[in-house]
């Protein structure tokens, strides 16, 4: 089992993952199992209050089981810090949540700056960078980089990598990051501009807003200012806060708040604009109100179920939101090649827009603490703290006419 709390810190040079762990896990498979047993209809039971599994998730969200059918539709996910994806953890993890998958499916590998994935060593958020999305994006092919450079030079390169083949991945789901001032603006800047030319490729990229709410990777409360996460806070990305409970709240951990580096774009600055005048005074020099705001949108993020080393353990990050975020725009994906309409792309002036806020449910109760204040507030509308809201997949394929 775990340690309570495993943190990796990897400031110095530029990328970091948060998986929180609870003091309890679920003893077996059998509960896992007896819980999907028992949805069967389109509500979550309240089990999903105490663990979420790919058929909480689909029950809260309307995602569809059925299979995706596009073969040039597909899945990057990216593992660092020498995190590895474990095959026999994802097998178990089908077999006991995903049984209907059958035969199971699998990831393929492709390595980036001689990047390993050692199936003697699994980590867990590389485990659950598949977990999430073959279990919940059905039938849509995912592709696992393990990239051996714990720099902004190999995300760097994993982006060009991706940019450079000839079929782009439809969406692109990076699980990590780090303190937005730890990234010296030039380098922000230049791996911004890189998925900018992915995203004008047709490639989706969804990022996490980060666990630490309002204070980033900060161990004390003592901050002055809060403490943007990177590159959640890049414009040309899609980036994801969390919630918890089947009756969503916005989660403490969920990172959020306004980039000290890019500027707000125009698609979001009606929307931030509406939250920073209803804050009023409040926080006055902790943060840029013309900076770029995030989270754009938010999902499940707290006691995800993941098959680790054999056993079912419980994780909290955004991690988990990003993914299950990510794989709701597979499946939409999957359905417009189908109708031979073009890839989603870059989402948010779609999500900004009227029709897309009305594929997603606003979340209006939560706050993400930090830097010794309560931090920001979920509202009505756009807030820091879960963005404009959680995905209705029905809702979200009318937004875009299928």
């Amino acid at each position: 089992m775990p340690s309570p709390a495993l943190i990796y810190f990897l400031l110095a040079i530029g990328l970091h993952c948060v998986l929180a762990f609870p003091a309890t896990s679920p003893s077996s498979h059998a509960e896992f199992t007896q819980a999907t047993s028992r949805l069967l209809k389109r509500r979550p039971p309240q089990s999903c209050n105490n663990h979420v599994t790919p058929a909480c998730i689909q029950a809260l969200y309307g995602i569809p089981k059925t299979r995706a059918t596009q073969a040039s539709n597909t899945i990057a996910v990216a593992g660092f810090l020498n995190e590895f994806a474990n095959r026999a953890d994802l097998a178990s993890f089908l077999r006991t949540l995903r049984p209907d998958l059958n035969p199971a499916p699998t990831f393929s590998e492709v390595s980036i700056d001689g990047g390993r994935n050692d199936q003697n060593d699994p980590g867990e958020l590389a485990n659950l960078n598949v977990q999430y999305t073959i279990g919940l994006a059905s039938g849509v092919p995912t592709t696992f980089y393990s990239v051996g450079r714990n720099d902004t030079t190999g995300y760097l390169d994993l982006v060009n990598t991706l940019i450079q083949q000839a079929s782009a991945p439809s969406v692109l789901i990076l699980t990590y990051g780090v303190d937005e001032m730890y990234v010296p603006p030039l380098a922000a800047t230049n791996l911004c501009n890189a998925f900018k030319k992915l995203g004008e490729r047709g490639t989706s990229i969804i990022v996490s807003s980060g666990d630490g709410g309002v204070a980033g990777l900060s161990t004390s409360n003592n901050c002055s200012t809060f403490i943007p996460s990177f590159p959640a806070t890049c414009p040309y990305v899609t980036s994801v806060g969390a919630t918890t409970g089947i009756q969503e709240v916005g989660a403490d951990i969920s990172a959020g708040g306004f980039s000290n580096i890019f500027p707000q774009p125009q698609y979001q600055k009606a929307a931030v604009s509406r939250y920073i005048k209803a804050l009023g005074g409040q926080y006055h020099g902790r943060y840029d109100a013309t900076g770029r705001g995030y989270p754009d949108v938010a999902a499940q993020g707290e006691k995800i179920a993941v098959s680790y080393k054999g056993e079912f353990t419980l994780i909290d990050g955004t991690e988990a939101s990003a993914l299950i975020f990510g794989s709701v725009i597979a499946l939409l994906n999957d359905e417009l090649i189908s109708a031979g309409k073009p890839r989603l792309g870059f989402l948010n002036p779609l999500l900004y827009s009227p029709a897309g806020a009305s594929g997603l449910t606003d979340i209006t109760s939560g706050n993400n603490p930090g830097c010794n204040t309560n931090g920001f507030s979920a509202i009505k509308g756009w807030d820091p703290v879960t963005g404009l809201g959680t995905p209705k997949y029905a809702a979200l394929r009318a937004a875009i006419r299928l």
